[in-house]
C-alpha cells in the first residue's frame, strides 16, 4: 500500500512538514510542498508537477 498526498495547493508550511513526515507527496501548485521538497532533498520524479518519494516504498514505486 502506498500513501500519496495530492491536491494540497493551499496547505500551510507547518502542515506540509507534517505530510512529509507521514506520506509521499505530489507537488501540485503548492509553494510550501515544493520548498520543503527542495530543502530536504527528497527523491523527486518530474519537474512540472514533481512527486516526492519520501518513504522507501515511495522511492521504489517512483523509480
Amino acid at each position: 500500500m502506498y500513501i500519496f498526498a495530492a491536491h494540497i495547493s493551499q496547505i500551510s508550511k507547518k502542515d506540509g512538514e507534517t505530510i512529509f513526515n507521514n506520506a509521499d507527496v505530489t507537488g501540485c501548485a503548492s509553494k510550501y510542498i515544493r520548498e520543503i521538497g527542495r530543502e530536504k532533498d527528497f527523491f523527486k520524479a518530474g519537474d512540472c508537477i514533481p512527486i516526492y518519494g519520501v518513504t522507501d516504498s515511495g522511492k521504489r514505486f517512483l523509480k
